[in-house]
């Protein structure tokens, strides 16, 4: 079938991998902006022997004793193991921390320009309120006069 020049076989692109180069190409300055590197370590005291930077996790025994497990229940054993997991506290870049200020501000102002308008919608309403019971009454004295 190849005299005729029918190659219909196209070759197999992988959606996947063609999504992640794209993602990797849009995201390649990114990197440079953020501060990628591991944070500095926690400095702790002299008298510190490094286990208060771990965090106690229960093991998988400890759910399945407990019935939190989906499956059929077991008998506990007599000492659950605990695992332990680092506790890493990330420091957030300074470009973030400058973004989160001027948010504050800009919302900050937001607020009491919201707060502003507010009061004076307040003032407008009740004006027309008070003008509106103004000539209701006055168009009741009206119907009252017209109807004796």
């Amino acid at each position: 079938m190849d005299d005729f020049g029918d190659n219909f076989v196209q070759p197999e692109v992988d959606p996947a991998a063609e999504f992640l180069a794209r993602e990797q190409n849009q995201l390649a300055g990114l990197e440079d902006d953020l501060e990628t590197s591991a944070p500095p370590p926690v400095a702790t005291s002299l008298a510190s022997n490094g286990l208060d930077d771990f965090v106690e996790v229960p093991s998988a025994a400890a759910f399945d004793a407990n019935g939190l497990m989906d499956d059929e229940p077991t008998v506990a054993p007599a000492a659950t193991p605990v695992v332990s997991v680092f506790k890493q506290e990330r420091e957030e870049p300074e470009k973030i921390k400058l973004w989160r200020e001027e948010q504050k501000k800009r919302l900050e102002e937001k607020d009491a320009e919201e707060e502003m308008k507010k009061q004076e919608m307040l003032k407008v309403a009740k004006k027309e309120l008070e003008d509106w019971y103004k000539t209701h009454e006055e168009q009741i004295s009206k119907t009252k006069a017209a109807n004796r």
